[in-house]
């Protein structure tokens, strides 16, 4: 019985997030948000960072054409980017995002 509560414990410890940015970290309609893109055809990530203090989220696809949202904790489009081409290309109409520290929240 011990070496199946050790075990147990080590395999809890072992798979819990050990990075900075844990999805359960994620209100629960970023979640469900993240849930529904992952299964999309067309998404290729999804990135995180803490700007002005809030933290956002970045979901991006393969689409050439059409914008990208860019929400906050209340799923609130903070700002729509039209970025292929990941972190080389500034972002349209978003605040000033130091692009060298989005974390990767899922990628395909």
């Amino acid at each position: 019985m011990k070496k199946i509560t050790f075990f147990v414990l080590l395999f809890v410890a072992f798979s819990s997030c050990k990075e900075q940015f844990c999805i359960n970290d994620a209100s629960d309609c970023v979640q469900e948000k993240i849930e529904e893109f992952e299964k999309l055809p067309r998404a290729t990530g999804i990135f995180t960072i803490i700007s002005n203090g809030e933290r956002v989220y970045w979901f991006q696809d393969e689409y050439i054409d059409g914008g990208e949202d860019i929400i906050n904790e209340k799923c609130e489009v903070v700002c729509v980017t039209d970025c292929e081409c990941a972190f080389t290309v500034p972002f349209t109409n978003c605040p000033d995002f130091d692009q060298t520290k989005w974390e990767i929240v899922w990628k395909k």
